[in-house]
Formats: C-alpha cells, structure tokens, sequence
C-alpha cells in the first residue's frame, strides 16, 4: 500500500520489522558473541584518531562557547564524561560492554546531580551533594526494575499495563508538588521512561520469548539521557539490532560526525537566537517577514541536540537512525513528517497509526487513511502537553497547539489522501520543468510551515496583533 507508506516513511511490508535501512539482525547467543567480537576488536591506532578528533570536538565545544548562555545550553560536563567513558568503554572486553555501559551512564548522575564542587571533599556540602546523588540513583535503579518486573509478571499483559499505569498516577501526583524527588530529578525520570517504557511494552506484548535485563538497562539508561530530559524516542527494536552491526571505528566515526553536525546546528541557532526579532520591531511588510520565518529555523536546535547525543551512543556500538534529515528541503506535508523529527513519527506509526490504520482499511481505505492519521495528530497534541508536564509542571493545550497541530495534521491528511489517489500516477515531465516544480513545491512548504510554526511560538493573540499592525498601517 503507497498511501499508508507515505505518512509512515516506509511500506506496509517494512512496518514488520525488516526496512531497507535496517540492518539485519544478528543471530542470537553465543554465535552472536563470536559475530561481533571483529566489530570490537581494538585498534590502537584508530582509536588515537577517535580521541584526537573527540578532543577537537570538545575544544570547539568549549571555545564556541556553546555549554552557555544564548539558549544553546550544551552541558560541557556531558560533552566531558561521555568521550571519558567512551575510552573506558572502548578497552573492554566485549562480554562487559553491556554492562560497563549500564555502569557509566548510571555513574553521570554523580555527574548531574553531584558536588558542584569535585575538590571539595573536606566540605560537609560536598558529602550531603554525593549522598542525595546515589538517592536519586537508587530510586532509577528502582523505578527501573519495578517496571521490568511488572512487565515479566505470568498474568495477563493488560493487567501488567494496569500496574504500571497506576504507578504513573502516583508519579503525577508527586510531580505536581514535587514530592519525593526534586524538579530536576522528576525531568530526568520522566524523561527516561515516559515515552520509551510505552515501545518497550509493545515489544514485550509482540515479543516471542521475555525480554532480557541487560536490554532493559541499555536501553532505558541512555548515559545522554541523564543529562537530556528533551531526549529522542529511541524505537527499541532497532535499538538491539543496531548494537555492533557495524566495526566500532565505523560507528564512532559517523557518531562523531553526527556531533559535529550538530554544533554547527546549534551555531545556527546561536546566530539566530542574538538576532531574534521580537514582536515589538515589527513595523513593515519586511520585518514581519524576518519575524514569522525565524521561529521555524529555530528548530536547528533541537535537531542539533539530537544529532549531538545520538552521536554520543554510536560511539558505544549502537547503529542508530538519524533523527532528522533536511527537513528544510521538505518538498510536501508528508515529506516534513517524515524528515523532522524521525524518532517521534515512527513512535506514532507504530502506537497509533498502523494499529488503527489495518483495522479500519477492511471498511474503508479512505477512512482509515483519514482517522489513523486524525489519531496521530491528536495524540502528537496531548502527548506534546504531557511532556511538558513533566519538564515544566503544568499541563495545558494553548489555543496555538489547536491551530498548529489542526492544521498541520488537515493538510498532511489532505496530502495522504491525494497521494492514495493520484501518487501511483508517474506524469511525464522534462528535467528542468520537474525540478522547477520540486523546487516551487519546497518553498510553498517551507513558507507554509514557517507560517503556522510563527503562530504555535507564541500566543494567538500576539501572533495577530503583530500581524494585523502591519497590513493596517
């Protein structure tokens, strides 16, 4: 099925679990040890080459000037410990790597939550810091193992769900006065399991055989994730293909590209941020332009982010997908959904579209392709104000997440629906006249995006009040 291929990025065939870009997967047990053991072998050289070009990484880091202010905020102690404990990682034999990983993300919270001060070891401060430091650890550890119990218990898996959903409730009420943990450490928690602990139950409900402990802590003890509560959903299936599918010096090598990709995201965004028009400049046709175009390419810094930390976790052996792909060369709706925000659009194709999408396309295929993505843009709304309840303590859905999200997901719908109609249809065109209208497509996109992206950045409001003043006058 082409039409819902194109929302998901990928053929209905695909969605099972074997996608053109997906590694295959590797043989299970000790065979796989065997497998992979080439892909870890040391290289002493190649390693120097990694360090060296990690160390540059941090110079620029830390010369950019980009760990703070101007709303970047790049904490140069991720930047730090993570090349730190990639070294340490790197000697290990293969059979520890797994859990030397699972040790040093878990020691970053030492390095998120511990003494200010690392010289200070006489100070009573600095003991009182260590000891609330290996608390929070403590309740992760815990908080992490409750739900890979509750997951593994022999009664019904809707039962299970029910579990740890009432567990959720509770958390919701400690989050609302920040009860038991502090502001800082409820982000973090959330951040680790309120999206991923969803996929990962969907792959213990599919799942053939339980699922292992040692993927668990991999998978939800992402070492950036400490330091990034805003962290990309990691699809866990494709998290345990892509552990050492490739050589490690292949892998930490495009991992430290991506990173350097996304410094130069974040140089963007700086350079943005320092001139970043406020409402109250606008005075003409010109700068209202310059005004409702910036907030859109603002979004480089979340891509950049993500590129930087998914980076960081190629360089421990995990083959991951980029997170977005040059979204601003977008040439449709669809094409905007898929290049994004990769990791969220499969979260959404997976829980929500395809589930929907099969079970209605037996009545109606216009239908199905209607309502399935309907759901997608609902749930991308509410889950959006979800997270920010978590991040920021309060949940709300303003009247610029209404138009925002209504209307990019009418005209994706809108876009679906024409594609399930007339994409299987190849128009013969010249070169030059296919590329104009590929080109004159990009900028309507880009426009249009810019546009209702300036109307979700601020209230409802405002954004007319700024847009009205300058057609009036």
């Amino acid at each position: 099925m082409l039409c819902s291929g194109e929302l998901a990025g990928m053929t209905v065939t695909e969605s099972a679990g074997t996608s053109a870009e997906t590694p295959p997967q590797p043989t299970q047990g000790r065979e796989l040890l065997r497998q992979d053991v080439p892909n870890a072998r040391p290289v002493p050289r190649r390693f120097a080459l990694l360090v060296l070009q990690l160390v540059l990484l941090l110079t620029a880091v830390k010369g950019l000037n980009l760990t703070q202010g101007a709303g970047v905020a790049l904490p140069f102690a991720l930047c730090v410990y993570g090349f730190a404990a990639f070294v340490v990682h790197y000697w290990l034999p293969f059979h520890l790597k797994r859990v030397g990983f699972v040790i040093l993300s878990l020691g970053a919270v030492f390095a998120v939550f511990g003494p200010d001060d690392w010289l200070a070891v006489t100070s009573s401060q600095f003991w009182v810091q260590i000891g609330q430091a290996a608390t929070f650890l403590v309740a992760l550890l815990a908080v992490g193992l409750f739900f890979y119990g509750t997951l593994r218990l022999p009664i019904p898996f809707w039962f299970r769900i029910a579990v740890i959903v009432g567990v959720g409730a509770a958390f919701v009420y400690g989050r609302g006065d920040d009860r038991w943990l502090t502001d800082r450490q409820w982000t973090v928690l959330a951040g680790i399991f309120m999206f991923r602990l969803i996929l990962y139950a969907k792959a213990v409900m599919v799942a053939r055989e339980p699922e292992k402990l040692g993927d668990f802590m991999c998978y939800f003890y992402l070492l950036p994730n400490l330091f990034f509560p805003l962290f990309p959903v990691v699809d866990y299936t494709k998290f345990k293909r892509g552990y050492y599918v490739n050589n490690i010096h292949a892998s930490a090598q495009k991992g430290i590209f991506w990173m350097a990709r996304g410094l130069t995201h974040l140089c963007l965004f700086r350079i943005l941020y320092q001139r970043e028009i406020a409402h109250r400049e606008v005075q003409d046709f010109f700068t209202l332009v310059l005004f409702l175009f910036q907030f859109y390419l603002q979004y480089v810094r979340v891509s950049g982010l993500f590129h930087f930390v998914t980076g960081m976790l190629h360089l421990f052996g995990w083959n991951l997908p980029e997170t977005s792909r040059k979204y601003l060369l977008s040439s449709s709706f669809t094409d905007f959904w898929r290049r994004a925000n990769i990791y969220w659009k499969d979260f959404m194709v997976t829980i929500f579209y395809f589930p929907i999408y099969f079970r209605l396309r037996r009545l109606n295929e216009t239908v199905a392709l209607s309502v399935a993505t309907a759901v997608v843009f609902v749930a991308t709304t509410v889950l959006h104000a979800y997270q920010m309840f978590w991040i920021k303590r309060e949940f709300a859905i303003h009247s610029q997440d209404y138009v925002f999200w209504g209307t990019f997901g009418a005209v994706v719908i809108f876009n679906v629906l024409y594609d399930a109609a007339f994409g299987g249809v190849k128009k013969e065109r010249s070169k030059p006249v296919a590329f104009f209208i590929r080109v004159a497509r990009t900028i309507g996109v880009y426009i249009f995006i810019s546009v209702i992206w300036s109307v979700w950045s601020m209230p409802l409001q405002r954004w007319w009040d700024t847009v009205s003043y300058v057609f009036q006058n």
